[in-house]
């Protein structure tokens, strides 16, 4: 039911509507926010009530002047980014948390909508780059600090640090200006800097570099090469996703070692060949 008092916490959680009166008799009367008892005639003309989406609750007009703001849950779970009524206290709330990165990727419904592919594909990017920096710091070229230092000038400290996490100010430039977004061209240079690299650097292909067990490919299979790069999750041989599939996600050294011993491995995915 919704708070009988107002207790402003985040959440992702879509709040049932109810009818109105259903609503008066789960809050007692009173109004969600400040629980100053609603007047009889507002219970009837609906003139001095109004509803709160965020909190999922009927509000009076000093808690609720009418101030409109995305909802976090229908964007999770409705790609949603209309404006709908909140009192002033949430209002206040969601602008606090807009730029703070508190929603996860895997809170994030998938859809077909057109305006969700631009996530979808700066997700993929951020993947990337976590890996990128990964067979970077393994290697013993030294390129690794320099590149690390250009990431985090160039990214917000949550995509320089990791990819999981998102924000609402993020999602809703990616709903908007998708690959237009600044954010998302400077993700698209990094990868192609620090991609450059490593298929140019002796070390970094000495250590991190990977070879298809199953095609044989003479071509390097990088970590960073998703969503084409497979490895064994038991013993980290290294594939070519579509090589992997077409043997029945079967791991052919797991099946018959003696005859892979040399398998190199990696953590990245299949380069067309």
């Amino acid at each position: 039911p919704p708070p009988f008092a107002l207790r402003m916490e985040w959440t992702l959680e879509l709040k049932p509507r109810y009818t109105k009166l259903q609503h008066v008799t789960l809050q007692r009367g009173l109004c969600g926010v400040c629980q100053a008892k609603l007047s009889t005639s507002s219970l009837f003309s609906g003139s001095n009530l109004k509803f709160c989406h965020y909190l999922g609750a009927l509000c009076c007009t000093q808690c609720h002047r009418g101030e409109t703001r995305i909802i976090p849950a229908r964007v999770c779970e409705k790609w949603d980014f209309e404006e709908r009524g909140v009192c002033s206290m949430a209002a206040s709330f969601l602008d606090a948390q807009n730029a703070q990165p508190i929603i996860p990727i895997t809170r994030i419904r998938q859809s077909k909508l057109s305006s969700q592919a631009p996530l979808k594909q700066m997700h993929e990017l951020r993947m990337k780059l976590g890996r990128l920096k990964e067979a970077l710091q393994s290697t013993e070229c030294g390129f690794f600090d320099t590149f690390d230092a250009i990431v985090s000038s160039q990214l917000p400290e949550h995509m320089s640090r990791g990819y999981e996490n998102y924000s609402m100010e993020d999602l809703a430039k990616l709903c908007t200006v998708g690959k237009h977004w600044a954010t998302f061209g400077k993700l698209e240079r990094l990868m192609r800097i620090g991609t450059d690299h490593v298929e140019a650097c002796t070390s970094c292909q000495k250590t991190s570099a990977g070879y298809c067990g199953i095609c044989a490919s003479s071509r390097p299979v990088f970590a960073f090469d998703f969503p084409t790069f497979q490895a064994c999750s038991k013993c980290r041989a290294v594939y070519h996703q579509a090589c992997f599939k077409h043997a029945g996600f079967d791991c052919p050294k797991c099946l018959n070692p003696s005859k892979h011993v040399n398998l190199k491995t990696s953590i990245s995915k299949p380069m067309p060949r």
